[in-house]
C-alpha cells in the first residue's frame, strides 16, 4: 500500500490527476478491490481531500458521462423550434463525441470499465438517462401523442447505435481520434436518416 504523505499540499492537485491515479489502481486491482482510501493514499492525500474532487469512486467512471448527458440536454433545449428533430439530435450527439474525444485515452479507459459486468447496473442507469434526454426531446418537438411509440423507438434505437459505435471504437485499443468523426458520419448518418422517416410518421408531428 502506498504510504500517505503528512500534512501539507498533496502532489496530486487536479481532478484529472486523481482520475489517472484511480484508473491505474482499477486496472491493477479491479474496481471492487480498490477503495476510496486506496485512491487517496496513492494520491498522497487524505480521504477528505479526495471527496473535494469526487463524491465516490464510481463518479470517477461515470461523472464525465453524467456531465455529457446534462450538456446534451441543455443544448437540445436551446435548439430552434423549426430545426428538424433528427438533424438537431445528430448535431448535438456528434458534438458530444467530439468533446469527449479531446481526452481520448481517459475516455477509453473509463469506457472499458463501464462495459464490465460489475458496472452493468450503473451502465443501465446512466444510459437510461441518455435515452431519456433523447426521448423527451423527440416527444416535445414532434408533439407526439402520449401513447405514440415512435419517440420511444427513436430513443432506444439511437442508444443502441451509439453504444455499438462507441464499443467498437473504444474497445479496439486505438486512441487515434483522427477518423472518429468520419466513422461517426459513415456509420451513424444512415441511422439518423432512417429514424427521420419514422419521426415523420408521428401524427401531427414534425421531422
Amino acid at each position: 500500500m502506498t504510504k500517505t504523505r503528512g500534512r501539507g499540499r498533496p502532489p496530486v492537485t487536479t481532478r484529472e490527476a486523481v482520475e489517472d491515479v484511480a484508473m491505474t489502481l482499477f486496472e491493477q486491482r479491479g474496481i471492487e478491490n480498490t477503495t476510496v482510501v486506496d485512491i487517496a493514499e496513492a494520491c498522497e492525500m487524505s480521504k477528505t481531500s479526495f471527496f473535494r474532487y469526487f463524491s465516490s469512486k464510481n463518479e470517477i467512471l461515470w461523472g464525465p458521462f453524467e456531465t455529457m448527458v446534462q450538456r446534451m440536454d441543455e443544448t437540445l433545449r436551446t435548439m430552434p423550434e423549426d430545426r428538424p428533430i433528427m438533424e438537431a439530435l445528430r448535431e448535438v450527439i456528434r458534438d458530444q463525441v467530439e468533446i469527449e474525444a479531446q481526452r481520448a485515452e481517459a475516455w477509453i479507459r473509463r469506457f472499458k470499465f463501464q462495459n464490465t459486468e460489475e458496472q452493468r447496473p450503473l451502465s443501465l442507469v446512466n444510459w437510461g438517462r441518455w435515452e431519456g434526454v433523447v426521448l423527451e426531446f423527440v416527444r416535445e418537438r414532434s408533439h407526439a401523442p402520449d401513447r405514440n411509440l415512435i419517440p420511444f423507438t427513436v430513443a432506444g434505437a439511437l442508444r443502441g447505435a451509439m453504444r455499438a459505435f462507441l464499443r467498437n471504437w473504444g474497445l479496439s485499443g486505438n486512441t487515434d481520434v483522427t477518423n472518429l468523426l468520419p466513422d461517426f458520419d459513415e456509420q451513424l448518418d444512415p441511422v439518423f436518416s432512417g429514424l427521420a422517416v419514422y419521426v415523420g410518421r408521428i401524427p401531427n408531428g414534425r421531422v
